[in-house]
């Protein structure tokens, strides 16, 4: 059979989404950013090839050129698809606005270093509205 989605055809009155394998399979790839690390099952890597490889063997990826506050916010995009962040720590003495037009300037940096064309539309979209 191809790997492609099961129709309804496929599954006679099913009417939720039945991946063909499931994301939660190991391995787990550590993803280092800053001093962070994070999970994400390789499943979600996939979706990426330019994050994507054989994670047997060195199940780490270390993204050294992102900023460790945007780290979450990558990571989720991996995730969901969606931009997320947390409630930043740096630069205190800048209004919460400032703080997250800085961080949507630090995502859209690592969307383009990443060739992550999705993330980076997400982070425009963020980053005017801020302005």
């Amino acid at each position: 059979m191809a790997d492609r989605p099961l129709s309804s055809r496929d599954t006679p009155g099913i009417e939720y989404h039945q991946p063909l394998a499931s994301p939660y399979i190991l391995p787990m790839v550590t993803v280092k950013i800053g001093e962070k690390s994070y999970g994400v099952p390789s499943q979600y890597l996939r979706n990426f090839p330019q994050l994507d490889r054989d994670w047997s063997s060195d199940p780490c990826l270390v993204l050294s050129d992102i900023h460790e506050d945007a780290g979450h916010t990558v990571v989720n995009f991996l995730y969901t698809g969606n931009y997320e962040t947390t409630r930043s720590t740096f630069d205190r003495e800048i209004s919460p606005i400032a703080r997250e037009f800085r961080m949507s300037v630090f995502v859209y940096q690592a969307s383009r270093t990443y060739d992550l064309r999705e993330l980076e539309v997400l982070a425009k979209k963020v980053s005017r509205t801020f302005r």
